[in-house]
Order: C-alpha cells, then structure tokens, then sequence
C-alpha cells in the first residue's frame, strides 16, 4: 500500500500520463507503477520522464566523484576504468605482473587527483589527462624493472614512448578504445530511460555510422524518428558523460 506522498506522486503522474495523451494523441493507457512499458516509454517527450527520474542518474559521473565522501560513483569508476586500462595494457602484451603493478598505480592516481581535475574545454581533455598520467606510471615503472636483476624493461619503455605521442597509432587507439568503452557503459545506464529500438537506433547511427535511411528501414521507424533518437540518446549521454566524453 502506497503512503499519502507516493499516492501523491502516482496521481501526479498520471495526470502527467493524460495531458501527454492529449498532446500526442497516440498514447495508450498503461500501468504507471511499477514500470512503465517500452513502447509506451519511447511515446513520451523525455523531458517528462525528466521530471521523474532520479536525480543520480542525471549528474554526470565525473560531477558525483567530486563528493568528498567514498560512493557507488566511484565503485561504478573504478569498475569502468579499472577494466579499460586491464585490456588496454594486456593488448600491448605485457607480463600479467606489469598489467597489475600499472593497473594499481594509473588508478591509485586517478582517484587521488581525479578532484583537482579541470576541464580545459579542449576536446579529449579528460581521456588526455588519463593518457598522461598512464605514461608517467609506465616511466615509474620502466625505472623500478630497471634496478632489478634480470628484469628486462625495455618493452615498457618503448610503450610509454608511443603513448606519450598524442599523434602515434598507440595514442589514437587507447582514446578510441575509452571513447568507446565509455559511451557502452553510459548507453548501459540509459537502458531504463528508452527502448531498446531507440538505442539500437543510436548504436547504428553514430557508432556504427550506418545512414538514417538505412536504419529507419531496417528498425521499422521513419527518419524523422531515427534522427530523435540520436538527438534523445545523445542528449542524455553528455549528461552522464559531461567531462569524459566530448560528444
């Protein structure tokens, strides 16, 4: 049984629900608690389902770091970028030891400093940023293996020197790798908030760079609607993404 303030809210809602049905007329009756149907979701004007949504899944991950107390947004963090630097670094074939040692030190340096991180407003300066500081822990590194007997450290070497290189191959494929994983991960969270056809709609469109009509075809929508879409999807992504992503 709802309280008095969540039957408060669930009237609100649905008065919300008829007045869009009024404006749309294309709306049919659906239940609002709990959930609200896919099909029925992708009808509704986003910034209704704005007014609606929990505010965490609005702010940007990077804005919810710079609390000052530990957070799911910094487990969600670590997870992201924890596993992005794992396979960046297991891609260059490095020894399991050096892919641990670099792992542990890129994000033990991350999360101190991720605070005094500022945006130049260049593009890629966040992804920038997380390059350099994976380049300086690789020169640690190279210099640590080189006091050890029997430690050959020229291979690290040699990476750092390509990743510091913001025009070599090594540096464009590691931003193109966390541009990638970045924006799979928000479009994660996003799941909740559209249909999956929407976010097929967006997947084809801009990642797989297919053309609007080809995608309307083949997901049964109109161009019109496949635009929207992307202009949805992409919207709520430089939410979440604000910072890390330059969409």
């Amino acid at each position: 049984m709802y309280c008095k303030e969540s039957r408060k809210a669930a009237q609100f809602v649905t008065r919300k629900i008829r007045f869009a049905k009024g404006i749309f007329g294309c709306l049919e009756k659906q239940p609002v608690f709990p959930g609200i149907s896919i099909e029925f979701r992708d009808t509704i004007s986003e910034d209704f389902f704005e007014q609606i949504m929990n505010t965490s899944t609005r702010t940007s991950l990077l804005a919810q770091l710079r609390e000052s107390a530990p957070n799911e947004a910094w487990v969600e963090f670590s997870d992201l970028y924890g596993s992005l630097i794992e396979n960046w670094l297991r891609q260059q074939a490095l020894s399991q030891q050096d892919i641990e040692d670099l792992k542990q030190e890129v994000m033990f340096a991350v999360c101190s400093e991720i605070k005094s991180f500022d945006h130049n407003g260049r593009v890629g300066a966040f992804r920038t940023w997380l390059r350099r500081i994976t380049v300086n822990r690789m020169y640690r590194l190279w210099e640590k293996r080189k006091k050890q007997a029997g430690r050959d450290a020229t291979k690290i070497s040699v990476i750092a020197d390509q990743l510091a290189d913001a025009n070599a191959r090594l540096s464009i494929e590691f931003e193109r790798q966390h541009d990638a994983r970045v924006v799979e991960h928000l479009l994660g969270k996003l799941e909740h908030r559209f249909g999956a056809r929407t976010l097929q709609a967006f997947r084809r469109l801009v990642l797989l760079e297919h053309s609007s009509r080809q995608v309307a075809e083949d997901l049964g929508m109109s161009i019109g609607a496949v635009r929207v879409a992307q202009h949805r999807v992409l919207r709520s992504l430089r939410q979440l993404g604000q910072g890390m992503l330059d969409y």
